[in-house]
């Protein structure tokens, strides 16, 4: 959600000594400019780094069909602009070596061609020269960065961290995110470092790589907050090092839902088990399960057609040429560990495709996948009772707006839904004791969430802010 938090105009002798706009002033400053040209006058200064990122990449943002033909380009200038182009595209380095795209660019380009390594006429810089590159571009983008976070005027930061490992290639790499609000009060994101972390995973190992990464671009003296998983090395490291951190309450429902609930209940986790057993046995039968819903809707608009024409009730009102027409959700979706919206996907795949999955798995011979209505019904209730969760989720976990003032709000809605309700099944029931047993664990009541609730005006009826208020007071500092 972006919003407009200020708008800000400073009178100095009866002049606009400063004007600041940010979205829907518009109106406002046409009005000034046309109205009341002689009190205008902006004296804030452009930010010379932003300008100078900004100019980096014109060439290669709005490029014309003319400024190619005049613009002489050297070796280097077309080996970077290539660089950018798979780096915001995110292609593979190879694409400058594919014989399609060199075949098309020399048809339509000015620039000179050469003899490629494949035999074929190309205008792009071999691989080796487009990665040489990347390393200046980084190097050179890098530097820019530095001066303008340096430069940078914001009170305060926050930033967010965390370490994911490769099963496959045994290797862990670790990312770190800067956040601060711009000038114009708009939040904005810089990832600052993503490599490998060869390192043990200690609470040591990490204070080194952050404390290093922040020094290096000037930005430790102004995060407020550290943000991360629950992990114990990084609660220890925010405790030697006494640095404020808090946990992402986006992670720590990913474990309520799947750690301390659904893993538990006996009887929901072989059902989810079962599930996950059936996406990956059909993992290769795509084909056949767009076939049977192709085939079990023509069946199905048939015999609509057939009642409309015996009937004459007019109300058919799906109609194609071919089979091929039609579109059907027959995708499975697949499950990634560590996000539960993905456990979430793929219950509701399967049970969206329920039909198609029974008539393929019956050709298979895989009975023992067979999902009862029982089953069923378990997965359907589950999934109604997750609803909640997951808008919260998907809530939380936004890059472009603020969201820690809605923990508390979030959390009171979160808690209501896990109490018991009429026509619960035992299962379910189970599931909510599990939860509320691990509630204030997984989403404590921390002051900065009610801090941040009060300055927030759309919540101040919120009923939990005048009961925590009552219980606690608020340092000064």
């Amino acid at each position: 959600m972006q919003f407009l938090l200020s708008f800000q105009v400073y009178l100095k002798n009866k002049k606009l000594f400063r004007y600041s706009k940010s979205t829907s002033s518009g109106n406002f400053k046409s009005h000034m400019d046309t109205k009341h040209p002689d009190l205008v006058q902006d004296n804030t200064p452009a930010s010379k780094s932003n300008k100078e990122l900004s100019s980096y990449f014109a060439s290669f943002v709005k490029p014309t069909c003319s400024s190619r033909k005049k613009r002489k380009l050297s070796d280097e200038d077309v080996a970077v602009d290539a660089y950018l182009m798979i780096a915001r595209d995110n292609l593979p380095l190879q694409t400058v070596g594919n014989e399609g795209l060199n075949t098309f660019l020399c048809k339509y380009t000015t620039l000179e061609q050469s003899e490629s390594s494949g035999g074929f006429k190309t205008v792009l810089p071999s691989r080796r020269t487009v990665t040489r590159a990347g390393e200046k571009v980084y190097s050179e983008l890098k530097s820019l960065l530095k001066s303008l976070l340096k430069e940078d005027r914001h009170l305060g930061a926050a930033a967010t961290f965390d370490i994911w490992t490769d099963r496959y290639a045994k290797s862990a790499y670790c990312g770190i995110t800067y956040h601060f609000i711009d000038d114009d009060f708009y939040l904005k994101r810089v990832l600052l470092d993503a490599s490998k972390f060869g390192d043990r995973h200690t609470a040591e190992n990490i204070g080194v790589y952050v404390e290093g990464i922040m020094t290096e671009y000037g930005c430790d003296s102004k995060i407020k907050m550290y943000v991360t998983d629950a992990a114990s090395n990084n609660k220890k490291w925010g405790n030697d090092q006494e640095k404020p951190r808090m946990n992402c309450d986006a992670h720590s429902l990913h474990h309520l839902i799947t750690t301390d609930s659904v893993k538990k209940v006996k009887d929901l986790h072989e059902v989810v088990k079962k599930a996950k057993k059936i996406v990956y046995a059909l993992t290769w039968r795509k084909k056949d399960l767009e076939e049977v819903g192709i085939l079990a809707t023509v069946a199905e608009v048939t015999e609509e057609m057939e009642l409309d024409e015996q009937f004459g009730t007019g109300d058919l009102t799906l109609v194609f040429d071919s089979p091929q027409s039609v579109s059907f959700a027959t995708t499975l979706k697949q499950e990634c560990p560590t996000r539960w919206t993905s456990l979430w996907s793929l219950l509701t795949s399967v049970l969206k495709n329920m039909d198609s999955i029974k008539v393929v798995l019956d050709k298979m011979d895989r009975f023992d996948l067979m999902l009862s209505k029982t089953e069923i019904a378990m997965l359907k209730e589950y999934l109604r009772f997750l609803d909640d969760f997951k808008r919260s989720t998907m809530e939380m976990q936004g890059d472009n707006y603020v969201t820690l003032s809605t923990a508390v709000l979030v959390r009171e809605e979160l808690y209501l839904a896990i109490q018991d309700k009429e026509g619960d099944s035992a299962i379910l029931k189970q599931v909510k004791k599990l939860m509320r047993g691990k509630w204030d664990t997984r989403l404590p009541s921390l002051l900065i969430h009610y801090i941040t609730s009060i300055l927030d005006p759309s919540l101040k009826d919120l009923r939990s802010l005048e009961d925590y208020l009552k219980k606690v007071r608020i340092p000064n500092s």
